[in-house]
């Protein structure tokens, strides 16, 4: 979920050896497909981890919880 296939890693099937070492050469074989997984994957933790955005993420969460608290039946 987290990787585009091609676009920001290359994903393989971890049981299958012969697929993982086909696509460590082809990234080995390519400098501009080196750097071009690691632009769009440093890119992509940029804006979807950033502490900003941790944050954001955050406060909308806490700030569910007290409006859930707040509709909660009274005793």
């Amino acid at each position: 979920e987290l990787i585009e296939d091609g676009r920001d890693g290359i994903l393989v099937d971890p049981a299958n050896p012969q697929q993982l070492a086909e696509a460590i050469e082809r990234v080995l074989g390519s400098d501009s497909l080196e750097a071009q997984l690691g632009r769009a994957g440093r890119e992509k933790v940029r804006a979807k981890f950033s502490t900003r955005t941790g944050v954001s993420l955050n406060e909308e969460f806490y700030a569910e919880c007290v409006s859930r608290f707040h509709t909660l039946p009274r005793n």
